[in-house]
């Protein structure tokens, strides 16, 4: 399947998923007074803006298939993975 999205990208459908999975994950999150302080203590930190807050879903949701596919090809190259082999304990 990462080799299929790594080749093909994500499709209309994967990507508007993905959107509304993101969307309500960071919404549930803000939901949460500490989490919401968390947020914004982490952009006024490290972007020196906490109102960026504020665009985070305007910005997930601009992305589109091109530039979902492109992060793939960049973030999923099979020269960057690593395999976890789990074996039962030998008694």
């Amino acid at each position: 399947e990462i080799d299929r999205l790594v080749a093909e990208g994500p499709t209309e459908l994967e990507l508007r998923r993905a959107k509304a999975q993101y969307e309500r994950q960071w919404l549930h999150e803000l939901a949460r007074v500490d989490s919401r302080a968390d947020a914004l203590g982490e952009y006024a930190t490290l972007q020196d803006d906490p109102g960026l807050i504020n665009t985070r879903l305007a910005e997930i949701e601009a992305v589109d298939q091109a530039a979902a596919a492109d992060a793939m090809r960049r973030w999923l190259r099979t020269d960057q993975r690593a395999t976890l082999i789990y074996r039962q304990e030998q008694q």
